[in-house]
């Protein structure tokens, strides 16, 4: 039998029992269906899973009044079935709220970013989403406790904890929490269709968005503040703009950035924003350093390599090797008081990305030599008249790396690889 008659035998609403049972036997024999899947179908109190594996009813989590059994019993199941099962009580919760005349003016919008995480994080547990869930999990909200509790178990769950998370997003779901994960994990658990996957491609669908449409909200933020923010909003929707992104283009002043944070501490003397820098690892010191390559190491063949050298560390290419060279003369004091300050400039310059590429404490090898590049570049740089000067030229150079507008991506916003080799 073929698998697309197997999935036509179990979704057919005369199908009997007996049928449904012979299918998922078939099904679990030619090895199409894992026998963990249909423990938890039984679990969840499917019949045909049940007689399949010969389970006693009493097994199931459903047989009761109540959700004491599945809250007792979510443990049992592999990671992934612990966040969708929380991902299920926590979207059940919030649609709940969502449709209700009393919570019309609560504003939802960040508890579903919250649930969000996790669903990327089921449809690709990589790396990367699982520090997207760790940040929606931690971060404050301010709803009522029960709101937060569904989105946020949600993200607990993919993050480290599956079993609190699961737990918290279906005590919140409450009396609901039984028809949630009967209709949004039990068919993908029998392999017929996978609802949270569904979901998140609707979403994608909904909200498409072209290059020319960024390219035009690019143009349009030029001319107003009011126009930068929305360029920035619609960026964050074509998951091509990270938070981490939109962070740091608040910390270097994008008043459109700004307005999508309460409160984002800024230092105001130049030398403490240079330090502060460091929340975004040693690949904000690279950035930087040649930002100020450009700028004050004028036109010579120095500069040229210790600016392509740096671009290729910023665009996750391996430049160790290019790094060294290029900060070569800057390692010898007997040498460097031969050459002229732009050719020392720029390569101190490498040497803080070299160091950014250090094995160990790259951020405070980094840090050192920056420092050691800034009173170099005040001292001997062509036009750098003070640090403010300086700081502003990071700034705009920084703010020009964020903006530029890229292709959408379907799924999470990819965090640029000079920041991710930070975190």
């Amino acid at each position: 039998m073929s698998d697309e008659a197997l999935r036509r035998r179990l979704r057919a609403e005369t199908t009997s029992v007996e049928d449904e049972v012979a299918a998922l036997s078939e099904r679990l024999r030619r090895g199409d269906l894992a026998l963990e899947r249909v423990e938890l179908a039984a679990y969840l109190g499917h019949p045909a899973a049940q007689l399949c594996l010969a389970w006693d009813i009493q097994d199931s989590a459903w047989p009761g009044a109540g959700n004491y059994q599945l809250l007792r019993g979510v443990s049992r199941f592999d990671k992934e079935t612990r966040v969708r099962i929380a991902v299920a009580g926590a979207v059940s919760h919030l649609t709940r709220l969502g449709s209700g005349p009393h919570m019309a003016q609560l504003d939802l919008d960040e508890s579903w970013e919250t649930v969000f995480a996790a669903e990327a994080w089921v449809l690709c547990p990589c790396r990367e989403h699982q520090a997207l869930a760790q940040e929606a999990a931690s971060k404050e909200c301010f709803l009522p406790f029960g709101v937060f509790r569904a989105a946020s178990g949600a993200a607990e769950a993919a993050w480290r904890r599956p079993t609190q998370g699961a737990r918290a997003a279906l005590s919140a779901a409450g009396d609901q929490a039984r028809a949630a994960v009967e209709t949004e994990v039990l068919p993908w658990a029998l392999g017929l269709r996978d609802p949270l996957q569904e979901r998140v491609e609707r979403r994608r669908r909904a909200r498409r968005i072209t290059l020319d449409d960024l390219r035009t909200a690019a143009l349009e933020s030029a001319r107003s503040e009011d126009g930068e923010e929305a360029y920035l909003r619609l960026r964050v929707e074509a998951g091509t703009l990270s938070r981490r992104e939109l962070e740091l283009a608040a910390y270097c002043g994008s008043r459109g950035a700004c307005d999508h944070f309460e409160f984002f501490p800024t230092p105001a003397d130049p030398e403490g924003w240079l330090a502060g820098l460091e929340r975004w690892g040693p690949g904000a010191y690279v950035l930087a350093a040649r930002v100020m390559v450009e700028n004050y190491g004028a036109q010579t063949q120095a500069a040229r390599a210790a600016a392509g050298a740096l671009t290729a560390w910023l665009e996750g290419g391996a430049a160790r090797e290019q790094l060294f060279r290029a900060a070569r003369i800057s390692r010898e004091p007997a040498e460097r008081s031969e050459r002229e300050p732009a050719e020392v400039l720029s390569a101190l310059a490498a040497l803080v990305g070299f160091r950014a590429t250090a094995s160990r404490e790259p951020l405070q090898r980094s840090w050192i030599e920056f420092q050691a590049l800034v009173d170099f570049t005040l001292q001997n740089g062509e036009g750098s008249d003070s640090l403010d000067a300086l700081v502003e030229a990071v700034k705009a150079s920084i703010l020009r790396e964020i903006l530029l507008p890229r292709p959408p991506r379907v799924g999470p916003a990819e965090v640029p690889a000079w920041i991710r080799e930070s975190s």
